[in-house]
């Protein structure tokens, strides 16, 4: 699976603030700002007991969990 985007993107979901618990991604993420194997963006929110095992590329803010972390 492949996930390309402008910003804001993540190979489960591209913002969250709530939780994210029990979860993986494993595809391919391309985004410019805001790049997560998992979730672009994490606002306030967890993430527990998750991973990403997928290739992720970006420009800036990029992560093989999250692309920025607001939360726990």
């Amino acid at each position: 699976t492949t996930v390309d985007g402008e910003e804001i993107v993540g190979g489960l979901a591209g913002y969250s603030h709530g939780s994210i618990t029990t979860c993986y991604s494993s595809g391919v993420v391309t985004a410019n700002e805001d790049v997560g194997g998992l979730v672009g963006q994490n606002w306030g929110g967890s993430i527990i007991s998750s991973y990403s095992t997928g290739v992720v590329s970006g420009d800036q803010y990029v992560g093989g969990l999250a692309g920025r972390n607001y939360g726990a």
